[in-house]
């Protein structure tokens, strides 16, 4: 035999084998999509991690479909572990810190995959990201009509930190949806300023200051009513016993540039007592930010020449979210009981099932 009828045989015989091979792998395909309806958590995770990492497997609509309900199941999963444990333990303290990694890649995939047309997928996948998250504020800027009613109902009823995540999504919402009803705005405005009110102990109010800053920031169209209302609501918050609370409306004060704020700033830049001590140094959290809101008073505001949520601030905004660092490598120190700053392990975008920046860690600036 000619070395060039042995070529044609050996192409001839591989070409034979192709469908084969094509029908194992489709099968196999079959297999591991079957498993991700499996009633253990780990064998859907190991199922989905294995075809994760085949490209194409989740293209076709059929399994965007799976991949939906499977985000849907697990967050399921998610709200039953932590209303069971009373919020102590999450999926990763059941599983392991790889069962983490699978339900951040599954939010991903379905994010890239699954119908948007659909609105419980719309849901699933704002229940899956923290509100910090890229992708949480890209659906609070195109889905934002659609998910207020389910956000709002996290505000009201979910658990501690969905309560607390929820409020920071209607901020997401206002600063990003275009297609918002005048009734819904006053809606999402009601709810900031009734948690902004609530108990001091638990994260709400200092959610609902860092959302107010954001609407401002974020150049959302305020009516002169609906910006006395809220100004009134974040100088109240002011003089909030709790220190994080205060700080954020501080902060947020700053944003609204207005000048007879100026008297009130200066007072908590030299009085505010909260305190942190890092390095046998005191440190005054509340008091810097009214030095650095100050000094924004004093610098002319600069306001996009398109005009206040403009197509220039909305990009810039969903910008910005490209490049958010998790709180913990960001935020003020955690303050303990005895006043000393409680160092944080830096910790990476991840979907709720993970500590985020609404959890009440055991804290509180020091009076």
């Amino acid at each position: 035999m000619t070395i060039r009828s042995l070529c044609f045989s050996i192409m001839f015989g591989a070409t034979a084998l192709w469908p084969s091979i094509g029908a194992q792998a489709t099968q196999r395909q079959q297999d591991l999509a079957a498993l991700l309806q499996s009633s253990d958590p780990l064998i859907r995770a190991s199922a989905f991690e294995t075809l994760h990492q085949e490209p194409h497997s989740f293209a076709t609509s059929a399994m965007a479909a799976r991949l939906a309900d499977l985000l849907e199941r697990e967050n399921q999963l998610i709200s039953i572990t932590t209303r069971e444990s009373n919020g102590n333990v999450g999926l990763v303290d059941k599983y392991s810190e790889g069962f983490g990694e699978y339900l951040s890649d599954l939010a991903v995939e379905c994010f890239a995959h699954c119908d948007m047309r659909n609105a419980k997928t719309v849901v699933a996948l704002a229940d899956a990201f923290p509100a910090e998250n890229p992708y949480a504020r890209q659906l609070a800027a195109e889905h934002g009509p659609e998910l207020l009613f389910s956000i709002l109902e996290r505000a009201r009823s979910g658990e501690p930190d969905d309560k607390c995540d929820a409020v920071a999504m209607l901020g997401n919402i206002a600063v990003g949806s275009r297609t918002l009803s005048d009734r819904q705005t006053a809606t999402i405005d009601s709810a900031l300023i009734a948690s902004l009110n609530d108990r001091p102990e638990t994260t709400l109010p200092a959610a609902a200051a860092r959302a107010f800053g954001a609407m401002v920031d974020g150049g959302v169209p305020l009516s002169p009513e609906r910006r006395l209302a809220i100004h009134r609501a974040v100088v109240r918050a002011t003089s909030s016993p709790d220190g994080d609370t205060r700080v954020e409306a501080v902060r947020a004060l700053g944003k609204f540039h207005n000048q007879g704020d100026l008297a009130l700033l200066q007072r908590i830049s030299q009085s505010d007592a909260a305190r942190s001590v890092s390095g046998g140094r005191e440190h005054y959290p509340v008091r810097d930010e009214a030095i650095k809101a100050s000094a924004k008073l004093a610098r002319p505001r600069v306001v996009p020449a398109q005009g206040p949520h403009s197509s220039h601030a909305m990009s810039s905004w969903l910008a910005s979210s490209r490049r958010i660092v998790p709180r913990e490598q960001t935020a003020s120190p955690i303050y303990d009981s005895s006043g000393s700053a409680v160092a944080r392990a830096p910790r990476q975008h991840s979907p709720r099932f993970a500590a985020r920046r609404c959890r009440r860690i055991p804290r509180g600036c020091v009076a």
